[in-house]
């Protein structure tokens, strides 16, 4: 049986124009309809207001992206942009593919003449702020794993995703973040107020210091699953669990009773419907329409199975 994967894209950059001149020497960008007229300018003021400066990071997004698509079609697949209501196969696919090559090649060259840098990320200033918090009652040592069954291991987890996650958790149930996913949120009651008095070099701290620190072995046995290719989860996560882009986070190894509460959360908030447990919510347009599909037995098979899983 041949099983379709859709991926869904959800690009929004709609940002006001503002004079900066560092892009003047790379070619224009490609246009496409769902990149809202796309320029150097809104590119370069993106990158710098609403990523630190980050470029890599930035970059890195884009080329996980064309892998998927050259991916999906190879295997003579579909995407879908949902925000259109679009389908792309065939030619239509691999004119967009073009397109994505081309805006990663002018991205790499903005980059190189941005005079505009994100600070450093401090891994001894991470750690202290982490000591200060008290991150270590529920998250382990440096982050590196708890005897509480709900929490997840933050050790060696991709540092932009727990960055993308902390905000969120700042936001609580607030607005979607501007150059966040639509309609993505988390609020969890007691994290919304200790990340409440983070700046973004804090979170950026945090971030890089819990990347770096050594994640904590799963002591499960492989529990090999064809379940998580069925249900399209290894389009993003890949087979191994580990998350195919700098934003989606690493699954193996993390608790299997975190992954399957994380699960429940997303099937709470399917259809924008948002089921308040009083302690944590969590939203996702693509992860919340997934999970609905899943019955309490498949839930659980797919978080054993990627908990099982060897982080690397």
């Amino acid at each position: 049986m041949r099983f379709t994967s859709t991926i869904f894209l959800i690009v929004s950059i709609t940002l006001a124009s503002t004079t900066v001149h560092a892009g003047d020497a790379c070619p224009p960008l490609p246009q496409v309809s769902w990149w809202s007229n796309l320029s150097h300018t809104k590119v370069i003021k993106f990158v710098d207001e609403k990523m630190g400066g980050d470029w890599k990071t930035y970059t890195e997004k884009w080329k996980s992206q064309l892998s998927l698509l050259t991916d999906v079609h190879a295997r003579h697949s579909e995407v879908v942009i949902k925000s259109r209501n679009l389908r792309l196969k065939g030619d239509a696919l691999a004119k967009y593919i073009d397109k994505v090559r081309k805006r990663i090649a002018v991205t790499r060259c903005l980059a190189k003449k941005s005079s505009h840098k994100m600070q450093a990320a401090d891994k001894d200033k991470g750690q202290t702020l982490s000591e200060q918090s008290g991150c270590a009652k529920c998250h382990g040592a440096r982050g590196g794993g708890s005897t509480k069954p709900l929490v997840p291991h933050l050790a060696g987890q991709k540092p932009r995703y727990l960055a993308i996650q902390l905000r969120r958790l700042q936001n609580g149930l607030g607005p979607s973040l501007k150059g966040d996913v639509p309609q993505a949120f988390r609020y969890h009651e007691i994290l919304q107020n200790l990340t409440s008095q983070l700046d973004n070099q804090a979170i950026q701290n945090l971030a890089h210091y819990f990347s770096t620190q050594a994640y904590k072995p799963s002591s499960l046995t492989p529990v090999p699953s064809k379940l998580p290719q069925i249900k399209g989860c290894t389009l993003c996560h890949d087979k191994d669990g580990q998350g195919r882009n700098l934003s989606i986070p690493n699954l193996a190894g993390q608790p299997w009773r975190y992954l399957a509460k994380q699960l429940h959360e997303f099937k709470n908030t399917a259809n924008n419907e948002h089921v308040l447990d009083g302690v944590e919510v969590r939203a996702h347009p693509i992860m919340s329409d997934e999970a609905q599909k899943l019955n309490n037995r498949e839930l659980k098979a797919l978080a054993v199975h990627f908990a099982s899983l060897p982080c690397k």
